[in-house]
């Protein structure tokens, strides 16, 4: 019965990465100096994708910390 959540959780982490293959290919944000850790990459995925939509960022910023706090 864990097998069904494990996978979507595993399916859409790749999902995310191709998106952000496809969206930065050709340039770095990293070695850009955009970025200073390769943790930032889906953050800053967000704030270039949503930054003509006013308050994106903030629910997305509002959906992670939701979703840490069951666990603490």
């Amino acid at each position: 019965m864990s097998y069904i959540p494990t996978f979507v959780f595993f399916f859409l982490s790749a999902i995310m990465g191709l998106v952000m293959y496809a969206y930065f290919e050709g340039c770095d944000p990293l070695k850009a100096g955009q970025i200073s850790k390769p943790d930032q990459m889906i953050p800053l995925l967000v704030i270039k994708v949503f930054q003509t939509v006013p308050g994106m960022a903030g629910v997305f910023a509002s959906a992670v910390i939701s979703g840490a706090l069951r666990y603490f």
